[in-house]
């Protein structure tokens, strides 16, 4: 259903319900000319109030025709009012009311769903089902009292919504693709800062819907990487040190420096230079 695309303001020109109190109103024609032309002008009024929709679905669009059935009412004589029916008043009266509340129950969404941000953060989530339910449970005919823009900018903060869940659940693929701690090997130190580089990219509202546990398994990795490299470090300024022509008296030093080595799991043994393990076989 089209909407407008901004509020109409209707300037509903208020009925008096003493006019049509008794039928036949005041001051009675004085000829049968009179007569008639009155009946005449009161028909045309109750066919163009029987020609607008029911109340329950009025809509914005029909705002105009509304009003132009006010005025032309309102152009009526006393004695033409009483000729119209009771029932084409009391819906001309039925319709205003619900214009005018109508009118008040789309403002009031559009507000709402124009204070919604576009960049949603997992807190402010809520607030955007909130105001879907909000429009929701507008009928069909009120719907078209909210602007076409307050609908989009609600679908705009929907779509944030789900694309970032739907980021958040890569990046926790990403890490649980990621090699277990212990099994991290050099090479794989730059798969690990990769995913690191990808949650650093998120705006700070896409990282509000990263779980703590993908973000704890990527932590355990990095820890491992630093621990893994200073481990590396440390044997290789052990194994540099080492002389290459070994004297009895340096015989234990190689030795230890061997059992520090065979000591490193296979995935540490990695961190350790070429160069360093060769200087260690020489010894």
């Amino acid at each position: 259903m089209s909407k407008k695309t901004t509020v109409k303001h209707i300037a509903l020109t208020a009925i008096c319900a003493a006019v049509l109190a008794a039928c036949g109103g005041g001051g009675g024609a004085s000829t049968s000319t009179d007569l008639v032309n009155n009946a005449t002008s009161a028909r045309q009024v109750i066919d163009i109030v029987e020609g607008l929709p029911s109340a329950d679905s009025l809509t914005v669009n029909d705002v105009p025709a509304l009003n132009a059935a006010i005025n032309r009412y309102n152009r009526l004589s006393d004695s033409e009012k009483g000729l119209v029916s009771k029932t084409s008043f009391d819906k001309l009266q039925s319709l205003v009311a619900v214009a005018k509340e109508s009118e008040t129950l789309g403002a009031g969404v559009i507000a709402t769903l124009s204070s919604l941000p576009t960049e949603v953060a997992q807190s402010q989530k809520s607030a955007v089902e909130s105001a879907r339910a909000q429009y929701d449970a507008l009928t069909e005919a009120q719907k078209t009292w909210v602007t076409e823009s307050a609908v989009q900018h609600l679908a705009q903060s929907e779509a944030n919504i789900a694309a970032n869940t739907a980021n958040a659940s890569t990046f926790a693929k990403n890490v649980e693709a990621l090699p277990a701690a212990a099994d991290l090997t050099k090479t794989n130190a730059e798969k690990v800062e990769n995913v690191r580089q990808q949650h650093e990219a998120f705006s700070a509202a896409q990282k509000s819907y990263v779980s703590d546990a993908a973000l704890a398994g990527l932590s355990e990795r990095e820890t491992t990487i630093t621990n893994n490299a200073a481990a590396a470090q440390k044997i290789t300024t052990t194994i540099s040190g080492l002389p290459t022509e070994v004297a009895q008296s340096q015989k234990s030093a190689v030795e230890s420096a061997r059992a520090q080595y065979d000591a490193l799991t296979e995935a540490q043994k990695t961190w350790v230079t070429e160069s360093a393990v060769q200087h260690l076989a020489q010894s």
